[in-house]
This record gives structure tokens, sequence and C-alpha cells, in this order.
């Protein structure tokens, strides 16, 4: 992202997902036809596979709506136990 497109690292930090989870989050701020944008990305490794958890968008809505983006990535989780044999069980708590 930095490389090919443009995009500058503006911070990064140790995170956690709503199960206790650790992540890691990077912030990156982008300029598009003059017009400044933010991305954040959290990823997790949990269950043997990789979760991506991404907000962005124009930097004065990102900035206006930050409260709830950070309550939205806070609250994912991704790990879970099954309610049923494992084999029918799912292996994640959400349901996108």
């Amino acid at each position: 992202m930095r490389g090919i497109d443009g995009y500058a690292l503006l911070a990064s930090s140790d995170v956690r997902s709503a199960d206790g989870t650790p992540g890691r989050e990077l912030r990156f701020g982008h300029d598009q036809n003059g017009k400044p944008y933010l991305y954040a990305v959290r990823l997790y490794l949990a269950q043997s596979r990789l979760f991506v958890v991404e907000t962005g968008g124009p930097r004065d809505d990102v900035r206006r709506y930050q409260p709830a983006l950070d309550w939205m990535q806070g609250t994912v989780k991704v790990r879970c136990g099954g309610f049923l044999a494992p084999v029918l069980s799912s292996h994640t708590c959400n349901r996108w």
C-alpha cells in the first residue's frame, strides 16, 4: 500500500478483539484527487485464519464518525465456541 499506492503509515498499535484475541492496527493516510482520506485495518490471527477489519473514507467523515468506527471495530469477535458438535458449529461468532 505504501510503495505502490502512496498510502502513508500514520500510526500502528496493538489491539484486542472483543474476545481477547491480540491483533495489530495500522492507520494510513492517502490523498485522492486532492482530497485527504483515512484508512485503518486491524489484523487478527485466530483458528488458523487471518481476520481483516477495515474502515476508511474521506478524512472529515472518518473523524466525525470515529467513536462509532472504534466501537464497531472493538466489538468484533474472531474466536467463538460452538453450540453444536464441532463439525456443525461455526468457527467464528460473526455472521457477515
